[in-house]
């Protein structure tokens, strides 16, 4: 897939605000700067505007992960009383990768035209800090260009972790990054990384028809994520036939001489063993993208969890800001658009509302989707709430059962003495369309009784919320 030409760049530029990456945290930095009349040169490395997230990260895995739903839809069919003919229903990948493709080049070409529409002059290159005003961009389509700027934001994303295994670099060995360019699909794959990432894909693979082994180095899936909800989805994933290896650490990847290779493990009782695949899919964390920036030269302050900011995403230089993954943790894309808004109101004299973790939503999409906002139960404590949790079943919600949902529960995290709405975790088909919701009560200091008067259609997954608050209120959500 290659990017657009942008073939008028200037040698020399000047701008009030340089931005580096126009994933997420710099597209909606770059924008919302234009909007308030700054100058903007905005640069991006990668194909297209949107960056990692678009071409390799969430945006691709999850039109696989769609791919994947409708496909478990159809097997579904029969039991609503559709009847599909044929025995057989197949993927085809050539046309699957080709949907995949067109999709991410429709949406990287509408940022573009949104970015250019806004004054931004957008280049496609490598930029690299001189000092703190100055920068030097090799353009992709050849030669150099200067640009003087008053600001800058840096927004270059993050990149696979690539573990130290022998074997890591074998032709069959994957990234995550690369799975939305494959067009064979394996008959046997490994995963190695029980995060969200790997949950996801061993779904999306297994809904493919392949047979796929899922290796975890803890003892359970998604180790930061609400364990009582955890071990319900992990059920689902074994039901669907997914070899489940946890509480295992990789040591090696072996060629097995044909097009295969062993990945070889110390399981949790303490022996060596080993696992066929025709692909091993690594899923092992991403990295901030701190190469070739300069920030050495600068004296930047840096580690390997992202560079240093402030509260307001300043950098140890003055002038010279973070966002997004490049930032550190989390690494979630709808993080760095809220950074990248928040910044720009700051940089514009505006009031800004720096994204808050205590109010943050997050999702796994997978078949139930697993979606959280606000605080955990151990992390409310640990904030030195007094706690309540409702755990309310799924079922239990009209629009649940219509979609035919046998299990999946709802918990709310509440505090006792004001009945505020602390955190929501929901395992249900649909949550990360409902999680936003929650995110806005936990973020407006919204309370049990708020919650439980709100309005929803009916039937409707977020009426949930509403049954969950009344229940709440009703077991004595008041701490009396």
């Amino acid at each position: 897939m290659s990017s657009p030409s942008i073939d008028d760049t200037p040698p020399h530029m000047s701008a009030d605000t340089l931005v580096v990456g126009a994933g997420p945290g710099g597209l909606a930095a770059a924008m919302e700067l234009a909007r308030g009349g700054q100058r903007v040169v905005l640069v991006e490395a990668g194909q297209g505007l949107g960056g990692g997230s678009l071409f390799e990260g969430c945006v691709p895995a999850s039109l696989l992960c769609e791919t994947a739903h409708r496909l478990r839809d159809i097997h579904r069919a029969p039991a609503l009383g559709i009847e599909i003919p044929g025995p057989w229903i197949r993927l085809d990948p050539w046309r699957s990768q080709a949907h995949v493709q067109e999709t991410l080049l429709q949406i990287a070409a509408d940022n573009l035209r949104a970015a250019q529409a806004l004054g931004i002059q957008v280049v496609f290159g490598q930029a690299r800090l001189r000092d703190a005003h100055n920068a030097e961009i090799a353009r992709r389509e050849g030669g150099q260009s200067q640009v003087q700027f008053s600001r800058a934001i840096l927004a270059t994303g993050s990149h696979p972790v690539r573990p130290p295994l022998h074997g890591i670099d074998l032709p069959q060995v994957l990234t995550a990054d690369e799975v939305p360019a494959m067009t064979c699909l394996p008959r046997h794959l490994s995963i190695i990384g029980g995060g969200p990432a790997g949950v996801e894909m061993a779904q999306v693979f297994r809904a493919f028809d392949c047979d796929v082994t899922l290796i975890e180095g803890d003892p359970r899936l998604l180790p930061r994520m609400d364990e009582e909800l955890v071990l319900m989805l992990t059920q689902h994933l074994i039901n669907e036939g997914i070899e489940l290896i946890l509480g295992a650490h990789v040591k090696t990847l072996c060629h097995t001489g044909g097009d295969g290779l062993f990945v070889q493990y110390d399981a949790a009782d303490g022996g060596c063993e080993q696992v066929y695949a025709d692909r091993v899919l690594l899923a092992t964390g991403r990295r901030p993208r701190l190469d070739g920036l300069g920030l050495e030269d600068l004296g930047v302050q840096y580690d390997a969890r992202g560079v240093h900011v402030d509260q307001t995403l300043q950098t140890s230089l003055p002038g010279l800001y973070a966002v997004g993954d490049l930032s550190g943790p989390p690494m979630l894309a709808n993080w760095a658009a809220a950074q990248g808004r928040a910044l720009a109101d700051h940089l514009l004299g505006r009031p800004a509302r720096f994204p808050d973790l205590r109010a943050n939503a997050a999702a796994v999409f997978s078949r139930p989707a697993l979606a959280v906002a606000g605080q955990s139960e151990s992390e409310a404590k640990a904030a030195g709430h007094r706690v309540g949790c409702l755990r309310q079943p799924m079922q239990s919600n009209l629009r649940a059962r219509i979609a035919g949902q046998r299990d999946g529960r709802l918990k709310l995290i509440y505090d006792l003495d004001d009945r505020r709405l602390l955190g929501v975790q929901m395992l249900a088909d649909g949550a990360d369309d409902v999680i936003g919701e929650a995110a806005l009560a936990i973020a407006g200091g919204l309370t049990l009784d708020d919650l439980a008067n709100t309005l929803h259609p009916n039937p409707s997954l977020g009426e949930a919320l509403t049954e969950a608050a009344r229940a709440a209120l009703f077991a004595g959500g008041n701490g009396k």
